[in-house]
């Protein structure tokens, strides 16, 4: 069914793609954490205090989300997860294969806490991006398709979308560990897959955007949503009463 329908295969991309991309980075980002707080409680500690600042920075983005929309439109809105995992991304990961090329990923190197709050920075940033303005941007595309694709396409999804980005993920992690030894040395590796990745996604929105930009358009703002929908019902009328007078000599 993904595969018959062009929305449904593009949001199921974009799905897997942010799964994969995610996993990707925590790889290498928690792995650098793990150095710098050898300790459980140390570590546990400051993932806690990351995930505090995801939380914070996803209320202020839900705040801000409907000016986004109105001001970006939706591709553009949809554009800015992967657009942070991209660039970030690039700053996170080059800085990680330099410092690694010389010597400084080690818990006594003085650079490595500056790259491990980089990398926490990009997890806040993407995490916030995700759950207030990517999920809300892909269930708007659901409003666009019919009654077929909005259920069995939402389930392929939600379920076979998340769980193939999920396992994806850590079968490509294992994979570079068993090729590599390490994940200090497979980071180029790490880099070249997440921005395939991430361009893949961009791609999947490109393509959502062509097929439904006017439309989605539409449900950004309530008021040509409001006169698209008068505008059905007046042709709805319409063709009702074509149809009563054509059969009217018919019933006589």
């Amino acid at each position: 069914f993904v595969l018959r329908s062009p929305e449904v295969l593009c949001l199921a991309i974009m799905s897997v793609s942010q799964g994969l991309s995610s996993i990707l980075f925590q790889v290498a980002w928690k792995g650098q954490l793990r150095i710098l707080h050898p300790s459980p409680a140390q570590y546990s500690a400051a993932m806690g205090d990351v995930q505090l600042a995801s939380g914070m920075l996803t209320c202020v983005l839900m705040v801000c989300a409907p000016y986004l929309f109105r001001k970006l439109g939706w591709a553009g809105t949809l554009g800015v997860t992967p657009k942070s995992a991209m660039f970030l991304g690039w700053a996170f990961f080059g800085a990680s294969i330099w410092m690694a090329n010389a010597g400084h990923l080690v818990m006594s190197s003085p650079l490595l806490p500056y790259l491990v709050y980089g990398g926490s920075l990009l997890y806040v940033i993407e995490r916030a991006a995700k759950f207030s303005l990517f999920k809300p941007a892909e269930e708007m595309v659901y409003i666009t398709l019919d009654d077929e694709s909005r259920t069995k396409g939402k389930a392929a999804v939600d379920v076979l979308g998340a769980q193939m980005g999920k396992t994806g993920g850590s079968f490509l992690q294992q994979g570079l560990l068993l090729f590599y030894g390490t994940i200090v040395a497979a980071l180029p590796m790490l880099m070249l897959g997440h921005t395939g990745i991430v361009f893949t996604w961009l791609w999947a929105v490109k393509k959502l955007d062509d097929m439904h930009g006017s439309e989605l358009a539409m449900v950004n703002d309530p008021h040509a949503l409001a006169q698209a929908e008068d505008a059905k019902a007046k042709e709805a009328a319409a063709a009702g009463e074509e149809e009563g007078l054509g059969g009217a000599p018919a019933a006589a």
